[in-house]
């Protein structure tokens, strides 16, 4: 999981967030990532910090083998 969460930030501060022609939020490849991963870092604070069902987080997880599809 940190894996994609360093891959993330470091697309962020090297194509920039949104603003801008090439940005990390304007590739549909990176927006699934970067949904993969607030998802995952969701999950990991909730279960941490709170009593919640997080079922359908996990699931997301089936979404990561499709980065290598790229």
């Amino acid at each position: 999981m940190y894996i994609f969460v360093a891959e993330a930030v470091l697309k962020i501060f090297a194509l920039g967030f949104y603003k801008g022609d090439k940005t990390y939020l304007k590739n549909a490849w990176n927006v699934l990532d970067f949904f993969i991963v607030i998802a995952g870092l969701a999950e990991i604070c909730f279960t941490k910090y709170a009593d919640v069902n997080l079922r359908p987080f996990r699931t997301l997880r089936i979404l990561r083998p499709l980065k290598a599809v790229k």
